[in-house]
């Protein structure tokens, strides 16, 4: 029997991808930092609520831009191991494609202008003063992940982490501090925000010719040989996934900052950056356990399959309950970052709420997507798309900012039903469980204990309090009553091997 166990995990993890796990921690901490702490404070409303449009502008265009190609290399690389000349050919073709979509996805940016136009709310003139920079930033951006995932490919995570994690969220960290100080101009803060880009795809082409061998060329009858028309299905399958699933992401910004202008849309981006936090242990645990999901599924293993989902959703519904408890906890110290969007923690809470739900799943979206039948995952994402676009019909204009975030969890609710019908009734997989509910319930009894501390006027040591008292609690009874085994031998193993030296 194959049971997920979190020593287990750990020792993939230690193995296989420690160094990216970290990475990825610093690079959130330096994105939630800068866009918590700094922009808020230190860009207008109306040049921030531009940045937060540009940025949701780029991740969608980007998924047009990349096409699929990027899990085309990924999945296919390893298929010219033993043939040089087919790799470099595949690298070749595969580079063009990518180029292609990316010029494509640079025209379609520039046709959408008018209809961006429209949206340009008049508390926010400046929608469209530095849009140069997403046409930019869109094409560099889609060649980022083209050789990010050749470095996958060739099994090193860290240096892509590196760049986009780390390196270009200094860069715009050193942009803030120099528009602070008054060395640079708001339109030079973008064109540094958008040069960013060119310097990670600069520095990731670099590594992956230099150090992972990456090489091209091109010769007819080895094309003809490749039969890269068996590759088209998968590619169009997952660039329609990466579309909606960014418009899924990134549209809701969009839709507040036309319905509802500048400030609403800061309110409602605090709150989905900071509710965001929940979302870190999703990445790393999700990459970790997708091969096996692909090897179940191609021995027809569905009692391995089912462990993996529920083990996964085990493990995501105690880490996202204590951070769901923690961020709540400390809303009020939050807002005292950037008092000006006091009102978003109830949007906060909505949101953050929704992501704990998502996590009772586990990675089903991955079970789905390396099933047989993935390509339902087209047809569930476009219904949610829909679904979302309905509910801001609904809810934004009666309820603003909290319509929103109500908008966000219904929409995630309803994803995640589709998921687990499907997976239910063709598969027989049954990711939710009453230990996940139960974690649920003892992060709201933790958030509610730690009322009992009074404000202190530092808020700083007052969030430590309560974070550590949310800790405390939370982590008190799930060890001593023993509902998650495998950590409690972890943790003692831990004290043991301490003791021992």
């Amino acid at each position: 029997m194959f049971v997920v166990h979190l020593h287990f995990i750990m020792g993939i993890i230690q193995r296989q991808s420690i160094k990216g796990v970290i990475v990825f921690i610093i690079g959130a901490g330096l994105h939630f930092f800068v866009m918590l702490c700094l922009l808020p404070n230190v860009l207008t409303e109306a040049d921030f609520a531009v940045y937060r449009v540009y940025f949701s502008l780029i991740m969608v265009f980007s998924m047009l831009g990349i096409g699929g190609i990027n899990s085309v290399v990924t999945r296919h690389f390893h298929d010219f191991n033993e043939d040089a000349v087919k790799l470099k050919v595949f690298n070749f073709v595969s580079l063009m494609t990518v180029i292609l979509f990316g010029l494509i996805s640079v025209c379609a940016i520039y046709l959408s202008k008018n209809t961006l136009y429209a949206l340009k709310h008049t508390e926010s003139p400046y929608l469209l003063t530095y849009f140069y920079c997403v046409p930019i930033s869109t094409f560099f951006l889609v060649m980022i992940y083209y050789f990010e995932s050749y470095s996958i490919a060739t099994h090193r995570l860290t240096a892509p982490s590196v760049v986009k994690e780390i390196l270009m969220r200094l860069i715009l960290l050193a942009g803030v501090g120099l528009y602070y100080y008054h060395i640079i101009t708001i339109y030079q803060f973008f064109i540094l925000y958008a040069l960013s880009y060119v310097v990670g795809f600069v520095i990731l082409m670099i590594y992956c010719i230099a150090i992972r061998g990456y090489r091209i060329a091109f010769d007819r009858e080895v094309f003809k040989s490749l039969q890269f028309k068996s590759y088209l299905m998968f590619a169009s399958v997952i660039f329609l996934i990466g579309l909606i699933g960014a418009m899924l992401l990134n549209f809701d910004q969009v839709v507040v900052y036309g319905m509802l202008g500048s400030n609403s849309t800061l309110v409602y981006g605090h709150a989905v950056t900071t509710a965001a936090l929940i979302t870190i242990p999703y990445k790393p645990l999700a990459a970790i356990l997708l091969p096996f999901a692909y090897k179940a599924w191609q021995t027809n293993d569905m009692q391995k399959l089912n462990e993996i989902n529920r083990e996964s959703a085990k493990y995501l519904s105690v880490l996202g309950a204590f951070l769901f408890a923690v961020l709540v906890a400390n809303t009020n110290n939050i807002i005292q970052l950037a008092p000006q969007l006091a009102s978003f923690k109830w949007p906060l809470i909505i949101i953050g709420f929704g992501r704990v739900l998502d996590y009772t799943t586990g990675i089903s979206s991955e079970i789905l997507l390396s099933s047989p039948s993935y390509k339902r995952l087209i047809a569930y994402m476009s219904l949610t798309f829909l679904f979302s676009l309905l509910c801001y019909k609904l809810l934004i204009p009666p309820f603003h900012e909290i319509g929103a975030a109500l908008s966000c969890t219904l929409t995630l609710i309803f994803y995640n039903l589709l998921k687990f019908f499907h997976l239910k009734n063709r598969y027989q997989l049954q990711p939710i469980t009453k230990e996940s509910l139960i974690f649920i319930g003892l992060g709201f009894f933790a958030l509610g204990v730690q009322f009992i501390l009074p404000k202190m006027n530092n808020f700083i040591l007052d969030t430590i309090c309560r974070s550590t008292l949310v800790l405390m609690v939370y982590g008190s009874i799930i060890y001593f009553a023993n509902w998650l085994p495998e950590v409690n031998q972890y943790i003692r193993q831990f004290f043991q091997k301490k003791q021992a030296e």
